[in-house]
Protein backbone atom coordinates (compact mmCIF):
# COMPACT_ATOMS: atom_id res chain seq x y z
CA UNK A 1 0.00 0.00 0.00
CA UNK A 2 2.83 2.58 0.79
CA UNK A 3 3.98 2.13 -3.01
CA UNK A 4 0.95 3.19 -4.24
CA UNK A 5 0.51 5.99 -2.10
CA UNK A 6 4.09 7.11 -3.00
CA UNK A 7 3.52 6.98 -6.78
CA UNK A 8 0.52 8.98 -6.35
CA UNK A 9 2.36 11.82 -4.49
CA UNK A 10 5.12 11.52 -7.40
CA UNK A 11 2.54 11.75 -9.92
CA UNK A 12 1.10 15.02 -8.39
CA UNK A 13 4.74 16.68 -7.81
CA UNK A 14 4.90 15.84 -11.56
CA UNK A 15 1.54 17.38 -12.62
CA UNK A 16 2.63 20.60 -10.04
CA UNK A 17 5.88 21.05 -12.13
CA UNK A 18 4.76 20.38 -15.59
CA UNK A 19 1.61 23.38 -14.49
CA UNK A 20 4.66 25.45 -13.48
CA UNK A 21 6.66 24.91 -16.07
CA UNK A 22 3.77 26.01 -18.35
CA UNK A 23 2.62 28.93 -16.48
CA UNK A 24 6.23 30.05 -16.96
CA UNK A 25 6.30 29.40 -20.56
CA UNK A 26 2.90 30.90 -21.29
CA UNK A 27 3.84 33.90 -19.61
CA UNK A 28 6.86 34.28 -21.20
CA UNK A 29 5.20 34.18 -24.49
CA UNK A 30 2.68 36.54 -23.63
CA UNK A 31 4.58 38.99 -22.45
CA UNK A 32 7.52 38.60 -25.28
CA UNK A 33 4.02 38.43 -27.57
CA UNK A 34 5.56 34.51 -28.99
CA UNK A 35 2.45 32.57 -27.93
CA UNK A 36 2.87 30.78 -31.46
CA UNK A 37 6.38 29.96 -30.92
CA UNK A 38 4.75 27.48 -27.85
CA UNK A 39 4.35 25.07 -30.07
CA UNK A 40 7.71 24.63 -31.97
CA UNK A 41 10.11 24.37 -28.81
CA UNK A 42 7.94 22.74 -25.90
CA UNK A 43 6.18 19.27 -25.63
CA UNK A 44 3.04 19.43 -26.64
CA UNK A 45 1.50 19.02 -23.32
CA UNK A 46 3.12 21.49 -21.70
CA UNK A 47 2.42 23.50 -25.05
CA UNK A 48 -1.55 23.29 -24.63
CA UNK A 49 -1.25 24.26 -21.17
CA UNK A 50 1.24 27.37 -22.04
CA UNK A 51 -1.16 28.46 -24.68
CA UNK A 52 -4.09 28.19 -22.18
CA UNK A 53 -2.24 30.36 -20.04
CA UNK A 54 -0.96 32.86 -22.20
CA UNK A 55 -4.84 32.97 -23.56
CA UNK A 56 -6.28 33.88 -20.40
CA UNK A 57 -3.66 36.93 -20.11
CA UNK A 58 -5.09 37.99 -22.90
CA UNK A 59 -8.50 38.31 -22.40
CA UNK A 60 -9.84 41.97 -21.46
CA UNK A 61 -10.90 42.59 -17.96
CA UNK A 62 -13.08 45.30 -16.76
CA UNK A 63 -11.86 48.45 -15.02
CA UNK A 64 -12.09 48.45 -10.78
CA UNK A 65 -13.41 51.36 -9.62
Amino acid sequence: MAGGTEQAQVRGEDQQKLFTEACLHGLRAWLCDEVDSLDRYLPQRIAAMARKVADVLEEPRPATP
